[in-house]
C-alpha cells in the first residue's frame, strides 16, 4: 500500500516527500544522514533554541501515521497514531485517535 511521507528536521522544518511504497520506505529511512541531524539537534539544544527530534513519518490513506525518530545508537523512538474503535461508546461517539509510543526500537 503506497503511503505519503515526510522528513522532520531538528529545527522544526519538514520536507514533504510524496508517495512511497513499503520497499522504498526502508531506503528513504536509510538515505537520511541521521548522525548529522542529531548533531544539529544537540547544537540547537545547547543554544537553547526551539527544536525537536529529527525523524521520518509515513501516513497511510486511512489516516494511520508511523513516526520514527532515530536516536543515533541503532535505536529509535517510534510513535504510531491510529483510530481506535473505543468499544461500546463508539456506537454513540465514533472512533477516537490513539497513539502508541515505543522507545529504543
Amino acid at each position: 500500500m503506497p503511503v505519503t511521507y515526510w522528513i522532520q528536521h531538528a529545527d522544526l522544518s519538514a520536507e514533504e516527500r510524496g508517495v512511497i511504497d513499503a520497499d522504498a520506505a526502508l531506503g528513504a529511512l536509510e538515505e537520511v544522514d541521521w548522525a548529522s541531524e542529531l548533531r544539529h539537534l544537540d547544537s540547537l539544544e545547547t543554544e537553547q533554541r526551539e527544536c525537536c527530534p529529527p525523524g521520518i513519518g509515513f501516513v497511510a490513506d486511512d489516516g494511520r501515521i508511523l513516526h520514527i525518530c532515530p536516536s543515533g545508537s541503532d535505536t529509535a523512538l517510534c510513535h504510531y497514531h491510529f483510530r481506535n474503535p473505543g468499544g461500546f461508546l463508539s456506537r454513540l461517539f465514533g472512533t477516537r485517535q490513539a497513539t502508541v509510543t515505543a522507545k529504543h526500537v
